[in-house]
């Protein structure tokens, strides 16, 4: 991130040395597991208390039934590896990082998250999606590296793959 504007206002660029965004990537994926599965839980109770449906994305359907060994390959490598740089890219290096220098940092943690969830299009994931984006950000912004929510970000949705696969309902 050399001869960028630091995240921090005032503050210095923050850059790990090689590799330890591999490490960063994992504490932020292990940190956010358990507040996800507490989200989760709690959204679902909400939604149900407040009668709205609380039905899977269509991508977990489309891993479930995959029957071509081609097809699901296929949608791993999207979603573990595709999905997380550019998503990462576009909402944390791109939109937080502009927010980041234009709005209270409340704004722009919460911003760049609630447009990750809603752009999910899927109503029981949102809560999980956002607290997502904002973990993801706080990542991004305390490393000052875009590996970091990259890696937390695939981890996460190679654990989402292999529950399903395992088939665990979610």
């Amino acid at each position: 991130m050399r001869g960028l504007r630091p995240l921090r206002p005032g503050g210095r660029d923050f850059t790990w040395p090689q590799r330890t965004f591999l490490r960063a990537g994992l504490i932020t994926f292990a940190i956010a597991l358990p507040l996800l599965v507490t989200v989760g839980i709690l959204w679902t109770l909400f939604l149900n208390r407040v009668g709205l449906p609380a039905e899977r994305q269509e991508l977990i359907g489309l891993f479930a039934e995959a029957k071509s060994p081609f097809l699901l390959g296929s949608l791993v490598v999207l979603a573990s590896i595709v999905a997380p740089i550019t998503e990462e890219l576009v909402f944390r290096a791109g939109l937080f990082r502009y927010a980041r220098t234009r709005l209270p940092r409340w704004a722009a943690l919460l911003l760049p998250a609630v447009v990750f969830g809603a752009l999910h299009g899927n109503l029981a994931s949102f809560a999980q999606l956002v607290t997502l984006g904002v973990l993801f950000s706080l990542a991004y912004e305390r490393t000052g590296n875009i590996a970091v929510p990259m890696v937390a970000h695939a981890l996460f949705n190679l654990n989402t793959i292999a529950l399903i696969l395992s088939g665990v309902d979610l």
